[in-house]
């Protein structure tokens, strides 16, 4: 997994949604997640692009869920 302090947060705050069992916070973490994560992932791919060793790294190796995506 490329981005695990990101999975672990995720995860993290998904429990902290589910702990109240309300429709809202899972609207504030959808766009959390899409908004600030998923930006800061692709700017963090972007910056790491420029190594040679990036591109073999990057094909190994999943962007978040291991095993899947």
């Amino acid at each position: 997994v490329r981005h695990p302090n990101y999975l672990g947060e995720m995860m993290i705050y998904g429990s902290f949604a589910l702990l109240v069992w309300h429709w809202f916070p899972f609207l504030i973490l959808a766009w959390v997640w899409s908004a600030v994560f998923a930006v800061n992932m692709m700017q963090k791919e972007y910056s790491m692009s420029r190594y040679p060793e990036w591109a073999e790294y990057r094909s190994r190796t999943r962007w978040l869920i291991p095993f899947v995506w």
